[in-house]
């Protein structure tokens, strides 16, 4: 059982940790960014191009997180059912922004 559980915990550490250093690489969303700022604009086939992989990127997120909590539900530990819940929470908040940012960029001109 301890074994089970030192197991779920660093796939949890190494999934989070893979999430942060792939988060700290990439720029920011086009919406949250100032273009003046950084001196260049885009195109809008560029941003909406830019929007589409950053919504692929949060589904890819989302998957990671539903995948993780499907190893601590086969691996079930009395505090892992809030984790659980938290997970697939979370994977769904990413698939919902991931759908807003495929509308907005659908929607740009």
């Amino acid at each position: 059982m301890k074994t089970l559980l030192s197991h779920a915990c660093v796939i949890l550490a190494w999934s989070t940790l893979a999430g942060c250093v792939a988060t700290s690489v990439r720029e920011p969303f086009p919406a949250l960014s100032d273009a003046s700022v950084m001196g260049m604009t885009r195109g809008p086939s560029e941003s909406r191009l830019q929007w589409h992989e950053d919504a692929q990127e949060l589904r890819t997120f989302a998957d990671r997180h539903e995948v993780e909590a499907e190893v601590l539900l086969q691996h079930p530990v009395p505090t892992d059912a809030r984790l659980i819940q938290q997970r697939r929470a979370l994977a769904r908040q990413l698939r919902a922004a991931a759908d807003q940012i495929d509308k907005r960029a659908d929607e740009m001109p």
